[in-house]
């Protein structure tokens, strides 16, 4: 609501069609109806949103139509609606009743047409589309460091793996058959290993067979 209306001491009610008629049809005599239809015509400005959206017996029709009747050229009242009024007779029991709370309704009225994309809708593709951009960034990451699980669960970097075979540490991570800690010099016929007991390095000549 604007903060004038109700600064200037007038008051103001905003509820859906359905809210109202659960109220007006939880009434259990025709003196509480009456009270209360009584009540919802002396306020200053009645808000009735979602008129339309569901379909109504003759009961709430008649209800829908009393409210709107006691406040005909006295109060204000503004319907949020997302049917045209040419198309009100396919929500109201009979095409009787939905012309007269139509001329009731559209005399001394502005009409605004609200044309554009649901906004629930917009928020919905702006949520899918970050989703989407944070699951593309969490693969980009993924490949750049290259994580493999280790035996324990871990995770580590590519980078770090290669740097703990250089040091000649075993690799956590490194697949199967790999000889960490081992390295093969083919040219010179020289294999080379870190002793287990004492770490001083041991080396085997070994004869290569010349190339054909």
């Amino acid at each position: 609501m604007p903060p004038g209306l109700v600064n200037v001491g007038r008051s103001a009610l905003f509820l859906s069609a359905a809210q109202l008629l659960l109220d007006l049809g939880a009434q259990e005599s025709a003196r509480a109806l009456d009270r209360r239809l009584h009540h919802y015509s002396k306020i200053g400005l009645l808000v009735i949103d979602e008129l339309g959206f569901l379909a109504f017996d003759n009961r709430n029709a008649d209800l829908i139509f009393q409210v709107v009747s006691r406040r005909y050229e006295k109060k204000s009242i503004v319907l949020t609606t997302n049917l045209a009024f040419a198309d009100w007779h396919t929500v109201f029991p009979s095409a009787t009743c939905a012309t007269a709370l139509v001329e009731r309704v559209v005399h001394h009225a502005d009409i605004v047409k609200i044309d554009g994309k649901s906004y629930r809708l917009r928020e919905s593709e702006v949520a899918a589309n970050q989703r989407s951009a944070a699951s593309v960034r969490a693969r980009e990451e993924a490949e750049v460091f290259g994580d493999i699980a280790d035996t324990d669960g871990i995770a580590l970097p590519r980078d770090k793996r290669l740097g703990e075979r250089e040091r000649g540490r075993p690799a956590r991570g490194a697949p199967p058959g790999e000889a960490s800690g081992e390295g093969i010099d083919e040219s010179a016929g020289v294999v080379m290993a870190d002793a287990s007991s004492s770490g001083s390095l041991v080396t085997e000549s070994r004869s290569v067979p010349a190339p054909l």
